[in-house]
């Protein structure tokens, strides 16, 4: 692959030759966060589970390694989503239920930090973003689902059962997270129209797991399914089919 000597790319962070800086606001950026955590994982009851964010070092701006896209995918694709949830651990500064919860200036600093880490060609400056961004939100579900359920098993192993009141699960927090933002996500947790939306999500999943047969499908007739389905091999995207309706659809 080509690459570019001039500097471009979103990756790059550099303006006429000369290093923006970028470096430098993203250090204080997470030292900034990171004493945030800090200041509120000091009581007892979360010890022995996950600690503070401790981010991968930037490297200097001539040694960011170089990535694109291919199928979707970021050529470091392990490296890469490891990255971006470091980063989304160490600015999760607000109870966000997701995605759509970051405002747009929250969002752009998580990507200036993820430009600290990586540069690329100024052609793939729009494909960087957008999978950027589509695996970004899927850390975002996986951190609030590890969350949740580390809880739970933390308050079992303490003799506290959860039955469906999030309120016991205030005292086994993650390390990591601040204590005024976890008992916002609780509350919002624990809200009736949160655990409705919950379930049917749930329910969704359970209709596309196993296998069945459909005698009349044009596609898929006196063939067996398997879910979930990957339509391209190497794309990371997980779809599944509405057992009653045989619709495709994306896990949301």
């Amino acid at each position: 692959m080509a690459r570019s000597s001039s500097g471009g790319g979103r990756g790059r962070g550099r303006v006429n030759g000369q290093d923006s800086g970028t470096g430098e606001r993203l250090a204080l950026d997470a030292n900034e966060t990171h004493t945030q955590h800090e200041s509120n994982d000091d009581d007892e009851s979360a010890v022995g589970r996950r600690g503070p964010v401790a981010p991968t070092p930037l490297p200097e701006p001539r040694n960011r390694e170089w990535i694109w896209i291919i199928y979707g995918q970021f050529s470091n694709q392990s490296s890469a989503t490891r990255i971006i949830g470091e980063i989304l651990e160490a600015m999760y500064s607000e109870p966000w239920l997701s995605w759509k919860d970051v405002s747009t200036e929250d969002r752009n600093r998580m990507f200036e930090r993820f430009k600290g880490y990586y540069q690329w060609e100024n052609e793939w400056d729009d494909q960087v973003y957008s999978c950027w961004v589509k695996f970004m939100k899927r850390k975002f579900k996986d951190l609030l689902s590890r969350l949740r359920e580390g809880a739970k098993v933390a308050a079992s192993m303490a003799g506290v059962e959860f039955v469906d009141d999030f309120r016991v699960l205030i005292p086994h927090k993650s390390q990591w997270m601040g204590a005024k933002i976890w008992e916002d996500l609780i509350d919002k947790w624990n809200t009736d129209e949160w655990k409705k939306k919950s379930s049917q999500k749930i329910k969704t999943r359970e209709k596309s797991t196993g296998g069945i047969k459909s005698p009349n499908h044009p596609y898929l007739c006196n063939t067996v399914v398997s879910f979930p389905i990957f339509p391209y091999p190497m794309n990371d995207d997980i779809f599944y089919i509405d057992a009653e309706k045989w619709e495709l659809h994306e896990y949301s």
